[in-house]
Formats: structure tokens, sequence, C-alpha cells
């Protein structure tokens, strides 16, 4: 074996949610045996200097299809001869590669044109995600095998790229310790009854505008609750005249957003489209009931405590009126033997498995 068995290819990574993922990654890779070469727009995720952790080397960031990220893998796999390379942004590399095994871990469900349907993008992401998704075809044969997070994006995955099956492993991971470890010290913390979390940025594809609007008609008959965003004012673009029971946070780090998720009852997720849903497993794990989507993308995740069309305001509203008054409806049987008792909402159960030590052992294997 090379002192380098494994080198990862972050050059396109653009940090968030993938940056998150791959420092869970790296921090359960043997050191001495991986080298990761890694956008600079990752640095806060992974949280080191270049002293800390010497395996991993920052450059400026790459574009996928680029001459520069092509002269980079080359150079890299001809100077450390890794058994296997691990492309961590999506997109296989733009030549093949000899001498090293290539995997792709694809992250990014709008890459999936079938799936993203439901969007309105400005043109620019229009064009950019066209790109992204004739690039990905055309390079799919300068790569080995394809790593996904769930179920559906493997198989819409192969059905999209008319790939065998047998090339596709679906390794879902996150790190449950250290969202264990910030719950518990959380853990004096009181939970706000009737109180609903919305942990993300502001992308289109997040669908803060229907949560909004279906929150101002739940308040026309409700009148309680409390709903915590955290994007600002500004990127909600809404009228002053907000419910004051709307809470726009603005961006929070880390730990203060599983803090606010241990305070509340409920986590609601909108979007449109997720693959792993990290908001969701971590609002389930803080002990949140989740409300979400009635989509495939979402099952994969979470068995859930009520579902909606994300598409339908109506719908949304709905599902928050029902878990602001605390019951389901139950049948009218169950009316007449329990006409006493609360039906209170079921809770929510994470279904998709942590499979962290599994990926860490096929790229080392």
């Amino acid at each position: 074996m090379s002192s380098t068995h494994l080198l990862i290819d972050a050059t396109n990574l653009s940090g968030g949610g993938g940056g998150t993922l791959l420092r869970t990654l790296v921090d359960a890779l043997p050191q001495d045996q991986t080298r990761v070469i890694a956008s600079d727009n990752t640095r806060a995720s992974l949280a080191v200097s270049n002293s800390d952790r010497p395996n991993i080397d920052f450059k400026a960031p790459c574009h996928p299809f680029s001459g520069r990220r092509r002269r980079l893998l080359v150079d890299q796999v001809k100077r450390f001869r890794p058994a296997r390379l691990l492309c961590f942004g999506n997109v296989p590399p733009t030549c093949k590669l000899d001498g090293t095994e290539v995997a792709t871990y694809f992250q990014n469900a709008h890459l999936l044109a079938s799936l993203d349907n439901r969007i309105r993008y400005n043109l620019k992401d229009r064009l950019r995600f066209s790109m992204l998704r004739r690039g990905v075809k055309q390079n799919a044969k300068h790569t080995d095998d394809w790593i996904t997070q769930t179920p559906t994006i493997s198989e819409t995955l192969g059905r999209e790229l008319r790939c065998d099956s047998k090339r596709i492993e679906c390794f879902p991971f996150f790190d449950r310790r250290a969202i264990e470890t910030a719950i518990r010290q959380t853990e004096s913390t009181v939970r706000q009854p009737r109180s609903f979390v919305y942990v993300s940025d502001a992308r289109p594809h997040k669908n803060h505008r229907r949560l909004i609007e279906a929150w101002r008609r739940v308040q026309q008959t409700e009148n309680d609750g409390n709903l915590y965003v955290t994007i600002s004012r500004n990127e909600a673009g809404c009228s002053d005249d907000l419910p004051t029971n709307l809470h726009l946070l603005g961006a929070v780090s880390w730990e203060e957003s599983i803090a606010l998720a241990s305070r509340c009852e409920y986590v609601v997720f909108p979007s449109l489209l997720e693959t792993i849903g990290l908001g969701i497993v971590e609002g389930v794990l803080a002990g949140c009931k989740a409300i979400i989507p009635n989509d495939a993308c979402f099952d994969d995740i979470v068995k859930a405590s009520l579902t909606f069309d994300a598409m339908s305001v109506d719908s949304i509203a709905n599902s928050i009126r029902e878990a602001i008054r605390g019951s389901e409806r139950p049948s009218p049987l169950e009316c007449h033997r329990h006409a006493d008792q609360t039906y209170q909402i079921s809770p929510s159960k994470i279904v998709l498995p942590n499979r962290l030590d599994a990926f860490v052992e096929w790229l080392m294997r």
C-alpha cells in the first residue's frame, strides 16, 4: 500500500452542508494514509489551519470542468500515487486518471433533472445547472464508482446516467456523536410548546415564501405558537406586517442551531429538494417532531410526525395548524371510545442509517 492510500478532491466544494460532510469524513479517516486537496471555501467548515492537519492542502476554488482542476488532479495522482481518488463535489474528473480507482461522491440533487423540476431559478442558475448536468453525464466514464446519500438519489442517478447499479454505493453519513454532544450541552433548556424551527439558508428551493405565507394563515385562526427561521428579513423579502411570533433570526452557528432545535417542539422543513437533509436529522435527534414534505427523498430520511405538499401553502398551513392543536384526527370509533383524551402527535424517527464506518472501510479497503 502506498503511503497515500486515499486522495480526496474537494477543490470545487463551496462549504455549507458539503463542507460539514467533508469534515465528518476527514475526521474519521486515518490521517497518515489520506491526503485532501480542498477549496479555500471549506476552511471554515474544516476549522483547521495547515499546521493542524498537514494532510490537507487548501487551494483556490476550481471550476469542476476547468483545466486547472484537471492539471491539479493529474499532478496529485502522479506525485502521491493513491490507490483511490474520491471526488467529493459531484463531478468526476474531466480526463482518465491511470493507476488509481476513482469514486465520485454525488450529493447535489439539483443535478438530477427528474428530481429538480419544481424550482424556479433565475437565468444564471438555470444555465449553471444545465451545464453541470451535461458535464456530469459527459464525464461519467471517468469514474469507476458513484457514492450517494439516499436510495432515491441512487435510483435516480442510475436511471439518468444509464449506469449499472453495481457501480453505485449508498453511504449516508452524519456526525451523530457531535450532534449528541451538542444536544447534551443544552439538556437543561426548557422545550417551548407549539414552537417550530426551520434551519436553512435562503436559497430558492428552501421554500421560505410558502412557509411564511402558511404561518400567516395559521395565525388568522390559531394565534398561537412561535416559528423560528434562520434567514434575515431582507432575505425573506417580507413586508413589515409580519406576525410577531415569526422570528427571522438570520444566520446562526451550528451550535446555536442545535440549541434552537433543543428548545423547539417541531422541526418544519418545507424544502422542495434535499439529499440527506441534515437539518431534519439534527432536529429529530434533538427531540423535535418532524413536519416535512410527502416526497420520496424525505421518506428516505425520517418517519415524520406530519407531512404536507410542499407546493401548497394550504397544505403546509394545515399541518402546522394540526401540530399546534396537538392532535391527530382519530376515527369516529376512536372519538367515541376516547372522547376525554387528547390525541398527541406521534414522535418522529430517523430511518436513514449512519454508514460512516462502512464508508471509511470501503474507501480504505
